[in-house]
């Protein structure tokens, strides 16, 4: 009988799948998680208590001559962090970066939009980013899993928290702070800066940061 895991902080569907021994397709298009890819729409945002159905595992069989020597190939499928980089508005753009993810060490240059992609495990939970020349580095501390759905209040949060904004508190409430960034962040998108979280505002923050 399939099993039912329960989202916790940090979750995604790529460390759920590598947990249970799936490839993350597997999972995710399980059609028993119809209603949460429905819900979702992103297998690396989960929200705490979000229910995933984990399937049986299935045998495979292969038939194969006696008295030979067989090679079986387990593939690997690895996590990709992928990441836009901006300093006051514009791209760190073609910067060298080293990146230890769990005390494994990716290196490699921005593009000319400020973006790097590396692969990842995908149960890896923390992270340091180093950016640019030793003189004048860069840091970012990387918590892997923990960027929430922009349906929520704390996602949009942490989205505005990450471009710079003040939010206040990372929670679901909607307080003064939040207001204020919201208010902040339309006027820089031409939006009507009412501090509304309403749909254009949403695409925008999608457009900016990414889904």
């Amino acid at each position: 009988m399939p099993n039912i895991h329960i989202v916790s902080s940090g979750d995604c569907i790529a460390s759920i799948a590598e947990s249970a021994g799936f490839f993350w397709e597997t999972i995710w298009l399980d059609g028993a998680n119809a209603e949460i890819r429905q819900t979702r729409k992103d297998p690396n945002q989960l929200v705490p208590g979000d229910k995933v159905s984990i399937p049986d595992m299935r045998e495979k069989h292969e038939s194969v001559p006696t008295d030979s020597t067989h090679r079986f190939v387990r593939r690997g499928v690895p996590s990709k962090l992928r990441l836009r980089l901006l300093q006051e508005g514009e791209p760190v753009a073609n910067q060298p970066f080293r990146a230890d993810i769990d005390g494994a060490m990716s290196r490699g240059t921005t593009d000319a939009d400020g973006v790097l992609e590396i692969e990842i495990p995908g149960t890896a939970l923390r992270g340091t980013l180093y950016v640019g020349p030793e003189a004048d580095l860069l840091v970012y501390k990387l918590d892997l899993g923990q960027l929430e759905p922009v349906s929520t209040i704390k996602g949009v949060k942490q989205r505005l928290k990450n471009m710079g904004f003040d939010v206040g508190v990372l929670d679901d409430e909607v307080s003064e702070e939040f207001k204020l960034a919201l208010m902040q962040f339309q006027a820089e998108q031409n939006l009507e800066s009412d501090g509304s979280l309403n749909d254009a505002t949403k695409l925008n923050l999608e457009k900016v940061f990414g889904r």
